[in-house]
């Protein structure tokens, strides 16, 4: 059975992570099953599709993947919101080449953040 394109973006970003050595793991937001057969949810509404930590930065990135015609809900605004608030750093992306440009620049001004190269240049 194929992949949705959102699951074969998913798993194309969590290899990618994986690889530039950054801790990263897919948020399920999947119903947690109750004794009466009913569905718990699954967590804070609004969170994205990744969760990833960049060290030695300590910068919280969380990556919402959105193909085809998917948009943004009210939810994801505000959590986008909110973690941006705080520091961190909420991508949307819609393809691979869209997600490489988003992370490629977010790995460059965390660096140069970090190592005072922004301040110096």
């Amino acid at each position: 059975m194929a992949q949705s394109p959102t699951n074969e973006l998913t798993q194309f970003i969590l290899s990618d992570l994986f690889k530039r050595g950054v801790f990263a793991w897919r948020e399920d937001t999947t119903g947690i099953p109750m004794k009466d057969g009913s569905l718990r949810p699954g967590g804070k509404k609004g969170k994205p599709d990744v969760f990833s930590v960049w060290a030695p930065y300590g910068i919280l990135v969380g990556i919402e993947v959105k193909t085809g015609s998917d948009r943004l809900r009210a939810e994801q605004i505000g959590f986008q919101k909110s973690l941006e608030h705080v520091g961190g750093i909420f991508l949307v992306v819609h393809t691979k080449e869209d997600y490489i440009h988003k992370i490629s620049t977010v790995s460059t001004l965390l660096h140069k953040c970090f190592t005072g190269a922004i301040i110096n240049a």
